[in-house]
């Protein structure tokens, strides 16, 4: 897929808001388009469980990227931030991180973790350039000599 040039007017239009049913199927799209494949059970989990939060990123009528997370006993846990590929790189992942982080404070979180693969090194540093700190290393957390770096930001 070519990469959309990106233009200020555009990311000023982006619109967040909380994913609904409707939403769904647009961002299992996004999903598939990154080769990820979450479980169908886990959006509606997301939807309907009161310490679970999504949104979604939209510009226009076109879905762009999601946000999902939880907050649990002060500590927000951030389980997945999303942007389709022809979108990156244009701060939309950004606005979602901000969305999120302001969600978990109005909810008297006091930090958020994150695990990403040791070998994504575009998530580790888009975390890094927003604040996150290398907590540790869990050895195999994703599969076989796969390691997840888990990752703190103070709120």
């Amino acid at each position: 897929m070519p990469k959309r040039k990106m233009n200020n007017k555009k990311i000023q239009s982006l619109s967040i808001q909380v994913l609904q049913l409707k939403d769904v199927s647009f961002i299992q799209h996004i999903d598939l388009t990154n080769n990820l494949k979450w479980p169908l059970c886990y959006y509606f989990k997301s939807i309907t469980t009161p310490c679970f939060y999504s949104y979604v990123a939209r510009i226009g009528d076109g879905y762009v990227g999601s946000i999902m997370f939880r907050i649990s006993m002060s500590v927000m846990y951030i389980d997945r931030i999303l942007v389709d590929q022809s979108y990156r790189r244009a701060g939309i992942g950004a606005r979602l991180l901000e969305e999120g982080l302001g969600v978990a404070k109005k909810e008297n979180a006091e930090k958020a973790l994150l695990t990403a693969s040791i070998n994504n090194i575009i998530a580790l540093n888009f975390y890094l350039k927003n604040g996150f700190k290398v907590d540790n290393i869990r050895s195999d957390y994703y599969s076989k000599n796969e390691d997840g770096v888990r990752m703190k930001r103070l709120l």
